[in-house]
């Protein structure tokens, strides 16, 4: 009897029911990490652009491999931690061509995988879960 939703889709219904506001700015340069399951196995992809779009300051910067066609964070890093390295370094080399000084997602394994491929590959990016950033414009 209810409905299971994403974050990014419950921040973006209570934006456009005037429930919450984003009343801090932030002033970044910003790219989106579209999780896999999130982009192609749920289609969610515009609620979060939504959610970064309505935060004043925000200017986000696609990368190459965004939306249905989302490139692998490396979410493995028990199973497979090699390809988890690799797949977030090369997420991160992308991610590099926007000029983008912070990384947001919508997944705790994306964020985990790039901020240990960050770390080891001595990369300076912030690196958000969208509702800290959510949180961050609302004064939180």
């Amino acid at each position: 009897g209810f409905e299971v939703l994403h974050s990014s889709e419950c921040i973006a219904a209570l934006l456009d029911a005037g429930k919450i506001r984003f009343d801090h700015e932030i002033k970044e340069t910003v790219t989106y990490q579209d999780p896999c399951q999130l982009a192609r196995a749920a289609s969610i992809t515009e609620e979060p652009r939504k959610v970064l779009a309505a935060i004043p300051g925000i200017e986000l910067k696609e990368m190459q491999g965004n939306g249905m066609y989302t490139m692998c964070c490396g979410h493995y890093p028990v199973e497979l931690p090699e390809s988890t390295q690799l797949a977030g370094k090369n997420r991160l080399e992308v991610a590099d061509e926007t000029g983008a000084s912070t990384i947001v997602t919508g997944c705790s394994f994306c964020k985990w995988s790039l901020q240990g491929a960050a770390k080891k590959n001595d990369k300076e990016y912030e690196i958000l879960d969208l509702t800290e950033i959510a949180a961050k414009a609302m004064g939180l």
